[in-house]
């Protein structure tokens, strides 16, 4: 068993990126409520087609680019879709931070955040 200095320095384990079979299923028996599944850092892992449909235009991006703080920034169908956009990117902002926190050697978290930063204008 590693020691407790070994797991500060790693971090708590990432969770898995994969979602289980009946999590998917449960998504398509719902039907016509919008549900999809993120990951720690807000990417879309799975979705039903309401789901989907509720981000304007993410589906044009590949499955491993489709993150909903990455929508908010650089996707500017965003700024309509919420009505309250600046209370909705402090929030998406707020959260990074928090991952950042509990890993700070999160590589994923880190490519998200240098995007956001060199392509998005408002991203702090």
């Amino acid at each position: 068993m590693p020691t407790p200095e070994a797991l500060d320095e790693r971090g708590p384990p990432l969770p898995p990126r994969q979602v289980r079979l009946a999590v998917c299923q449960l998504l398509d028996t719902i039907g016509p409520s919008r549900a999809y599944v993120l990951s720690r850092i807000n990417d879309l892992l799975a979705s039903n087609a309401a789901g989907i449909a509720l981000l304007a235009g993410i589906d044009q991006w590949s499955p491993e680019r489709r993150n909903t703080i990455r929508y908010i920034f650089l996707r500017p169908a965003a700024r309509t879709l919420f009505a309250e956009w600046n209370s909705i990117a402090c929030g998406a902002v707020a959260h990074l931070r928090a991952m950042a926190g509990i890993a700070p050697n999160d590589r994923e978290l880190a490519e998200l955040i240098d995007e956001l930063e060199t392509r998005s204008e408002e991203f702090p």
